[in-house]
């Protein structure tokens, strides 16, 4: 009877331990990708909530690419039905992208992600009184060509 108990008590935290590193990771998708693409030694600029500043997140972004080191800024914007963020960040290899991430594009209960990226030279971020765009400027054919503006305004 023993044996059985103490056999119970291995699997039981054995059981303990996996459940323990499955809930280890972040629930949260964005901050899954941003960790993705810029190595968990990138500097976390911040997650910029709706209605604040970014200021102090985007120098924090410029102060890291002086250092030549990765980084991520993520800043919310105002979405219907959905969490909409928007987010820079440079690669622990110097690469330059803007993310969109749209927490549910088909407006359906649930999650349902979905990220569109942008490979950039450089990027800049200005402040509009309702939001803040990230420009991303790309080499195409070898020459800067196409500036793209992050939210796309209609």
């Amino acid at each position: 009877m023993q044996t059985f108990t103490v056999v119970s008590l291995l699997i039981a935290l054995l059981l303990a331990g996996c459940t323990a590193t499955q809930d280890s990771a972040s629930d949260n998708p964005l901050l899954n990708e941003l960790t993705m693409l810029t190595g968990k030694d990138a500097k976390p600029c911040g997650m910029v909530a709706l209605g604040q500043k970014p200021d102090a997140a985007w120098a924090c972004a410029q102060e890291a690419d002086k250092r030549d080191s990765a980084y991520w800024i993520a800043i919310e914007l105002e979405g219907v039905d959905s969490d909409i963020w928007h987010a820079a960040m440079r690669t622990p290899s110097g690469q330059y992208f803007v993310l969109e991430y749209d927490s549910n594009y088909m407006g359906a209960p649930g999650l349902l992600p979905r990220f569109k990226r942008d490979a950039c030279e450089t990027i800049d971020m200005r402040s509009r009184v309702s939001h803040v765009i990230f420009r991303c400027l790309r080499i195409i054919n070898g020459e800067f060509t196409r500036q793209v503006q992050h939210p796309r305004s209609s």
